[in-house]
């Protein structure tokens, strides 16, 4: 197969991706500050429900 006419946008958010370690602490740092789960999702680029399962998960990254 030939993939030399496929592009991807790195900015965008991908399907089935984990988290980056910044994304949690973001995360984490943002609801911190009183952000909703919208605004934090749409600020990190991700889905709402994903924001809440990490907050769930107490997983962000804790020296910011």
């Amino acid at each position: 197969m030939d993939y030399s006419n496929f592009t991807i946008n790195e900015s965008e958010s991908k399907l089935g991706q984990h988290l980056q370690r910044e994304d949690r602490g973001a995360i984490e740092k943002l609801h911190r500050e009183g952000y909703s789960l919208r605004k934090i999702a749409k600020l990190i680029n991700c889905s709402p429900s994903t924001v809440m399962y990490e907050l769930r998960r107490g997983t962000g990254y804790s020296s910011w």
